[in-house]
C-alpha cells in the first residue's frame, strides 16, 4: 500500500465526516443523554462504607514497641484477611442483620497494603445504612472469633465505619462519555460502510482506476431544456403558436 493510496483513504474518511457530521454529532449527543438518563433513573445506586483495623503490636514495660510482634503481625495479616472473608464470620453477620445467606460475602471487600498491619474493610450495597452496619458487625464478629481461636486481643479499630449518603456507582460522567464514544463510533462506521458498499463511479479518477484507461475528456450534464429562457424552448413555443394559427 503506497503513500498515495493511504492519503486517498484518509481524504475519504475526512470527506465522510464533513458530509454527515450533523448526523454523527446528533447520534453522539443522543447516546450520551440516553446513558445519562439510564444511569440516573434506571441503574441501581451503590453505597459504600469503610473501616480500618490495626493489628496493634505489644509494648515492653518501658513503653517501647516490640519489633518482633510487629513482624509477626505483618506475617499474619493475610491470614486475618482470609478469616474476615470466610463463611465463619460472614454467616454470623448475615444472621445478626437478618440477611439472606451469602449477602455479606457479596458485599464485603478487604484490602491489605504491602508491608502494612492495617486491614481495610469495605461493604457495598444499595442501602447506605446497610453498608455501614455490615462493616460494623463484621469487625465485631471477627474480633470475637479471633479471641476464641487464638485469644488475640490486639485488634484495634482506627477508622470507624461512617454513613456515606453519596453513591459510588453508577459513574454518570464515565457512562455519559462511554455513550458518546459509542454513538460517534456507531454512526461513523455506518457511513463508512455505506461509502465502501457504494460501487458507483463518481469521478474521472475512479473511472481511470476501474477501467485502466486514461480519461480523455468529459461531457458535463446540464438540463438546459428545463430552463425557461433556453432558445430551443422558445422556438418550440413559437412552432406551437404557429400551428394553432
Amino acid at each position: 500500500m503506497d503513500e498515495k493510496e493511504i492519503k486517498l483513504r484518509l481524504n475519504d474518511l475526512i470527506g465522510i465526516f464533513k458530509k454527515h457530521y450533523k448526523v454523527i454529532l446528533f447520534c453522539t449527543l443522543l447516546c450520551m443523554v440516553f446513558l445519562m438518563v439510564v444511569s440516573l433513573c434506571i441503574l441501581p445506586k451503590k453505597y459504600a462504607s469503610d473501616s480500618n483495623i490495626y493489628l496493634k503490636p505489644k509494648t515492653t514495660s518501658e513503653g517501647i514497641i516490640d519489633n518482633q510482634t510487629v513482624i509477626t503481625n505483618r506475617n499474619l495479616v493475610k491470614d486475618y484477611e482470609k478469616i474476615l472473608q470466610g463463611t465463619t464470620v460472614l454467616s454470623q453477620v448475615d444472621k445478626k442483620l437478618h440477611l439472606a445467606d451469602g449477602t455479606c460475602s457479596k458485599a464485603i471487600q478487604t484490602n491489605v497494603e504491602d508491608n502494612s498491619n492495617i486491614i481495610t474493610i469495605r461493604a457495598n450495597s444499595e442501602d447506605p445504612y446497610l453498608s455501614q452496619n455490615i462493616v460494623k458487625e463484621t469487625i465485631a464478629v471477627f474480633t470475637q472469633e479471633m479471641m476464641k481461636i487464638s485469644e488475640i486481643d490486639n485488634i484495634t479499630v482506627i477508622d470507624k465505619a461512617t454513613l456515606q449518603t453519596h453513591y459510588i456507582s453508577p459513574n454518570i460522567k464515565l457512562n455519559s462519555i462511554a455513550g458518546g464514544i459509542f454513538g460517534f463510533a456507531l454512526s461513523y462506521i455506518y457511513f463508512i460502510l455505506v461509502f465502501l458498499l457504494d460501487n458507483r463511479i463518481k469521478s474521472s479518477d475512479q473511472a481511470e482506476e476501474y477501467f485502466g484507461y486514461p480519461v480523455l475528456g468529459s461531457i458535463p450534464f446540464v438540463d438546459e431544456l428545463n430552463q425557461e429562457n433556453h432558445p430551443r424552448k422558445s422556438i418550440k413555443r413559437r412552432v406551437k403558436a404557429y400551428v394553432k394559427k
